[in-house]
């Protein structure tokens, strides 16, 4: 298995659990990720997510809004727009082109390769963050778990040292890959709403 075999179940299992939130979650409402609240995810989920799929078509980021930071997207339908984001952005990164070559995010070259294992990330991490903030628990396939935990534990130290990931979180070693996933990245897998 592979990221570029798996990510697309795996968006298709979180984009599944966030389109059954109904009604959507109040823009002020906790997440999973301590520093935001939901407006605030669901606005950085969209932006990073639109922006890496631009990367994976090779189309570089929109030089006037890179990130997306002039969407306000908690506002309307978000549940179902923010799915189908996700869910682009894992077919974008499907193609086997979009792992070749290098790719600029903003701070200068890299190999399209760390991009993509980014976007995997990105699109689980904060994909589950939103599912979990509006009262679902997305049912993640063994195999996604599996590689989501390989590609976080590679990256654990540099995310904290950067501010990406929290203080990990202790999780047992016979949890699923994808709750141990989560713990790396300094995420409560049992994590509620209700605390």
């Amino acid at each position: 298995m592979s990221i570029q075999t798996t990510l697309v179940a795996g968006a298709e299992a979180i984009a599944a659990a966030i389109r059954e939130i109904d009604p959507p979650t109040a823009p002020d409402a906790p997440t999973p990720c301590a520093d935001f609240d939901v407006r605030t995810l669901v606005n950085h989920a969209f932006g990073t997510t639109r922006a890496m799929a631009r990367l994976a078509a090779k189309e570089g980021l929109d030089p006037d809004d890179p990130w997306g930071s002039r969407t306000d997207a908690a506002d309307g339908d978000w549940p179902h727009r923010l799915a189908d984001q996700l869910e682009a952005t894992a077919n974008a990164w499907s193609a086997p082109e979009a792992w070749q070559g290098q790719l600029d995010l903003g701070g200068g070259d890299q190999p399209a390769s760390t991009i993509g294992e980014m976007a995997f990330v990105e699109v689980m991490v904060h994909g589950w963050d939103v599912a979990r903030a509006g009262g679902r628990r997305p049912v993640i396939p063994d195999e996604v778990g599996t590689e989501l935990l390989r590609a976080v534990d590679a990256s654990a130290e540099l995310g904290r040292s950067m501010g990406a990931y929290g203080p990990e979180v202790h999780v047992d070693d016979s949890a699923p890959d994808f709750d141990r996933a989560l713990g790396l990245t300094g995420r409560d897998p049992d994590w509620t709403v209700a605390g």
